[in-house]
């Protein structure tokens, strides 16, 4: 299975000092895949569109700001494993 820095090469600068490069929702969806998209926006009852919108803005700040040294927190990646 394949990662989402693998599909999203903008996801360095996430993790690192620096501003963070943005991602498009058509970036999102072709990394993560229309239906576990639709899936988590089904999830939160949101519609697609605009969770994806969402997703796309906020998810570069949420990394960067859960992640020190350029790991993400074990124990957010764990919480975040167990909710998929």
């Amino acid at each position: 299975m394949e990662t989402l820095a693998e599909n999203l090469p903008q996801t360095a600068p996430w993790l690192a000092e620096g501003p963070n490069e943005p991602v498009t929702p058509e970036e999102l969806v072709q990394a993560m895949g229309e239906v576990e998209l639709a899936g988590l926006a089904d999830t939160l009852a949101q519609d697609k569109d605009n969770f994806v919108a969402e997703l796309s803005q906020s998810l570069p700040s949420f990394i960067d700001s859960n992640s020190t040294d350029g790991q993400v927190d074990e124990n957010l990646a764990a919480a975040l494993a167990e909710e998929a």
